[in-house]
């Protein structure tokens, strides 16, 4: 016996479609926020080890790691030891430059550690979690937690208490493997920077003029050998998110490398207390800079 239910009818089949396309688009932004939540938390949770790191460094040897040793090594590759790494630890020889023997075998390592997820294919960095080298210009000697070439300072010493000193930022290249645009401000110099130069230097940056171009070559991009200190740092003289400048193509003479991520609008940021907070970027520039300082 035939049924006789009656087959849709158009309208009713493109209602159907209709109805599964609303709901299709309700729940894939619910989906990639609830992802975006997890690589957030995975991220802060990075950071949260990495401060860890660093207090049970201070608990045994009283001081901060230094952000460069006099082999160049970074304070990451300090901190090996205090992130369950012993064994890439053990493969580094400090008795030559961080970048050649042994290093290079140590350096191909990647650490889960210091990658942000949202990071994890690579884009040609191999650490999102940098020293913060304070309100400064790279050339300018500054207040910073992680010294280099000077003493390293203890967590009492610090300025602004540990609760107020950023030890570490993230930084971060965009999924398209470009980054960011940033400025040649100012033509490279012959003669020795002055501070007034890094004044006009600043002032450059902060307005836009400049040229706009890539992140190149690689060396010129932060994060991109965890094991080497000299690249291993962003700035606090400009909030997150703003302009990353560098002044000269052949030979970066001055630098301003900011803090910047791809979480929406937050940079994860860890304090020498061990506190992982997402600062925005309408974070108050004052109070971004002062916590930057380390002395």
């Amino acid at each position: 016996m035939e049924s006789s239910r009656p087959a849709l009818t158009l309208i009713e089949l493109l209602t159907v479609v209709a109805i599964i396309g609303i709901l299709l688009a309700l729940l894939i932004p619910s989906i990639q926020y609830a992802r975006e939540a997890s690589r957030r938390v995975s991220c802060t949770n990075n950071l949260r080890q990495l401060a860890l790191a660093v207090a049970n460094y201070h608990s045994q040897y009283r001081r901060l790691p230094r952000g460069s040793s006099a082999t160049g090594h970074s304070a990451h590759t300090m901190l090996l030891p205090f992130l369950e790494e012993q064994t890439i630890y053990n493969e580094c020889d400090f008795s030559v430059p961080c970048f050649r023997g042994a290093n290079l075998k140590a350096k191909a390592n990647q650490i889960a550690a210091f990658r942000c997820p949202n990071n994890q294919n690579g884009l040609g960095i191999d650490t999102n979690y940098l020293m913060s080298k304070g309100p400064t210009i790279d050339g300018m000697k500054g207040p910073w937690a992680f010294q280099i070439d000077q003493q390293a300072l203890s967590l009492p010493a610090l300025r602004n208490g540990a609760s107020n000193t950023m030890l570490f930022a993230e930084f971060t290249v965009t999924d398209s493997g470009a980054e960011v645009p940033l400025v040649v401000s100012v033509q490279p110099r012959t003669q020795l920077i002055t501070e007034a130069d890094h004044a006009v230097f600043l002032e450059k940056c902060t307005s836009d003029i400049g040229i706009p171009v890539a992140m190149e070559p690689k060396q010129f991009r932060p994060g991109h050998r965890w094991i080497e200190g000299s690249s291993c740092y962003v700035h606090s003289i400009l909030p997150p998110f703003h302009n990353t400048c560098f002044n000269g193509l052949v030979r970066v003479q001055e630098s301003i490398y900011t803090a910047l991520s791809l979480h929406a609008n937050v940079v994860a940021t860890a304090f020498g207390d061990g506190r992982v907070e997402l600062v925005s970027s309408g974070v108050d520039p004052e109070v971004w800079r002062e916590w930057g300082i380390g002395r």
